[in-house]
């Protein structure tokens, strides 16, 4: 036994370290992300505005007019205004695009439809491209409130009907400002493309998708809000038609949204379940399916 050595005690530690340490970063990295989120609130979860111009106004043959205007609060506000050629109009597409990028990315999902008879309004919300301001939910509410004055002083001479097309985050910002919205007579359908219901349950969703991330579901309900949830708003709807289009295989908005929020609404109510569905991918996809069941549902209502 002479010459060998014993282990002190404090030797054998070496062989918990890895394990110890992991879950000494797992807690510092739970704290990390709290913090993170506690600091930085939903605008971080739910804004992602890019002021990137992806396309010009000079790349269109036909441009669209550059329309600026202000919402109640002042901020200077950015659309782009797509007229029709087409003699009979039948009607003006408001669209309320998602949470990333901006209307220069955004506008593709719906361009195709202007030489069928539509005129189409598509704007940027507060901090998104040309727009100024901050975005938060009031100011998004704000925002929505404006686009829609905008359009219905515009047609209001000639009573062009106003389809309201939301997509995404543009869904609960749609909901959110509808109670406000002045002359709904002129309002002829409400389209809901990927929407989510309630900001705490997507939150949660997206947290729940990475099992990292996991521990911290539950922080949704705690740091999340559901005062400007779209849950408490889509009966005020009724009885207007609304089509509610969803993916199954959506991974950003899981497609029970869709079901919930098919769910949630009364009257004159369509759902559109797109198999092998990913996230807003019905008029983009599809072999051009739902452009052409959009245009008969339009035409049918």
């Amino acid at each position: 036994m002479k010459g060998k050595q014993i282990p002190a005690y404090n030797d054998a530690k070496p062989m918990c370290r890895p394990l110890c340490h992991q879950v000494v970063h797992f807690i510092r990295f739970q704290v990390f992300f709290f913090s993170v989120f506690m600091l930085t609130g939903c605008n971080s979860i739910f804004y992602h505005p890019t002021q990137t111009q992806y396309y010009q106004i000079e790349d269109f043959k036909t441009k669209p007019e550059l329309i600026s205007f202000n919402n109640s609060v002042g901020t200077h506000l950015s659309g782009w205004y797509f007229k029709t050629n087409q003699v009979r109009k039948k009607g003006v597409i408001i669209q309320f695009h998602g949470n990333a990028q901006n209307i220069s990315s955004h506008f593709s999902f719906l361009h195709w439809i202007i030489p069928h008879g539509y005129d189409l309004f598509i704007f940027d919300y507060s901090g998104y491209g040309l727009s100024k301001g901050r975005s938060t939910v009031e100011n998004l509410r704000q925002d929505a409130i404006a686009a829609f004055q905008y359009v219905e002083k515009k047609i209001k001479k000639n009573q062009i009907p106003i389809i309201l097309f939301a997509q995404s985050l543009g869904v609960a910002v749609l909901t959110d400002a509808f109670s406000y919205f002045q002359n709904k007579n002129f309002i002829k359908a409400i389209i809901l493309d990927s929407g989510f219901y309630s900001y705490q349950e997507i939150a949660r969703d997206k947290l729940n998708q990475f099992w990292l991330f996991w521990p911290f579901q539950h922080f949704a309900y705690l740091l999340i809000t559901d005062s400007h949830s779209p849950e408490k708003h889509f009966q005020k709807f009724s009885p207007i038609p609304t089509l509610v289009i969803h993916g199954k295989k959506d991974r950003v908005v899981p497609f029970n949204h869709g079901e919930k929020i098919y769910e949630l609404l009364k009257q004159k109510k369509t759902f559109w379940k797109i198999e092998n569905g990913s996230h807003t991918s019905a008029m983009p996809g599809h072999a051009g399916l739902y452009r052409e069941k959009l245009l008969k549902y339009l035409d049918d209502i």
